[in-house]
């Protein structure tokens, strides 16, 4: 069994600053994406905040206007 080789992308913005890391174990370009090292592919995940549980369904249960329903799936969404 061939073992898979993992590869590592990161992708940025205008300013240069990185807005995704991805990895893939195929072979195929991957377009608009800059090859990284895995070493820095991990940096950059252990650089991010760690993920904050909110509790969407007591949000959504609470809100009784158009307005407060948006705002609930903006922020489920991360549109604010």
């Amino acid at each position: 069994m061939k073992e898979k080789l993992w590869r590592y992308f990161k992708r940025v913005d205008n300013d240069g600053r990185t807005i995704t890391v991805e990895s893939y174990s195929h072979d195929l370009e991957v377009e608009g994406a800059i090859e990284i090292t895995e070493q820095d592919f991990n940096e950059h995940l252990a650089s991010l905040p760690a993920p904050v549980k909110v509790d969407h369904k007591a949000m959504w249960a609470t809100a009784t206007t158009q307005a407060q329903k948006l705002s609930v799936l903006a922020k489920v969404l991360n549109l604010e």
